[in-house]
């Protein structure tokens, strides 16, 4: 399966980029929380808004672009190109929406609370957000350069990010039962952040599925 990205003009594939730029790499200077530096990954702050409008700006050109272009005499494999290029911008849109509508919003929610983690329960997000960044990155690479093993690495990569999904939820629970835990006051938050930090995984990963998908769609 061959690289097809440089069929298009550079003006679509650098919104795709910078699209996707965005949301992988714009993360990092956008999430901090003001009451705690130790938290300051798990979560967007507004002015990640400016972006977010950016992104649905980049999306509805694209969209525009590729919808035309499949509505030409274009041939059947230029259309399955077209749609892929959709899908990825699709994934990557709907990570770009958990993090500026939902995670942004939750944010002000426990701000507001006054609620606290526990130390293991501000380690856990933290550290699954970074398995997540580093799940998106490959996502990004897997798009620009139709890396296939590297495909095949975040769907082995995805599993093992469910599972360790699960566990956290598990220790959550079980640290509830202690009554004197400060887990009890952010119970939902942290349990909301592990969900949406899976559900971006999951996006990612489907970026991956699309690609290997054709790949052996190609091969019968």
């Amino acid at each position: 399966m061959k690289n097809f990205l440089h069929k298009y003009p550079g003006l679509l594939l650098a919104g795709c980029l910078l699209m996707l730029s965005l949301v992988v790499m714009g993360q990092d200077s956008t999430l901090s929380v003001r009451k705690d530096a130790d938290l300051q990954l798990l979560f967007p702050v507004a002015s990640g808004n400016n972006q977010q409008q950016l992104v649905d700006f980049l999306v509805a050109k694209i969209q525009h672009y590729l919808t035309a272009l499949t509505r030409e005499n274009v041939g059947q494999k230029r259309v399955d190109e077209a749609f892929q290029i959709m899908y990825v911008v699709n994934e990557f849109e709907q990570i770009a929406d958990i993090i500026s509508k939902i995670l942004a919003e939750r944010a002000r929610t426990w701000l507001d609370s006054g609620a606290d983690f526990s130390t293991q329960g501000k380690m856990e997000p933290k550290e699954f957000y970074q398995h997540i960044m580093n799940q998106l990155d490959r996502s990004m690479e897997v798009f620009k350069d139709l890396n296939l093993e590297r495909a095949r690495e975040m769907k082995t990569k995805y599993k093992k990010y469910r599972l360790l999904a699960m566990e956290f939820e598990m220790q959550h629970y079980r640290r509830l039962q202690d009554p004197t835990s400060v887990s009890q006051q952010s119970s939902e938050t942290h349990l909301e952040l592990i969900t949406m930090l899976r559900n971006m995984a999951g996006h990612a990963t489907n970026i991956a599925r699309i690609f290997l998908n054709q790949f052996e769609k190609e091969k019968t």
